[in-house]
């Protein structure tokens, strides 16, 4: 899994400290199946539990939370100085693939 999938929302799951330490210390008891299914069944009790104004709200979150992902991918924190220094050219050029991340975004903000 690359650092951007680890890092994304589909991939993430908010735990309470006691359990996030019970899950570190049982990776065996707690394989990522197991973990999807538990995310998966949590956002399915709350799609089931809340009512529709929560849920509007709630997935407009999720959308946002996206968009700060596709954000992050785009800014290329990891690569800031090479990207920073490429701005500086009398004519930049951005590779390929932060074209298509950068077109991505704007289909994000056009359906958002």
């Amino acid at each position: 899994m690359t650092l951007e999938e680890r890092d994304s929302y589909a991939n993430l799951i908010l735990l309470c400290p006691t359990h996030h330490l019970l899950i570190d210390k049982n990776t065996d008891d707690f394989p990522a199946e197991r973990l999807y299914k538990m995310k998966i069944d949590h956002e399915v009790w709350i799609l089931e539990t809340l009512s529709m104004s929560e849920i509007v709200e709630n997935t407009s979150d999720v959308v946002y939370a996206d968009i700060v992902d596709s954000f992050t991918r785009c800014l290329m924190i990891e690569h800031w100085m090479n990207w920073t220094s490429e701005l500086l050219f009398v004519s930049p050029s951005l590779p390929l693939e932060t074209v298509e991340l950068y077109r991505d975004l704007n289909e994000k903000f056009d359906k958002a």
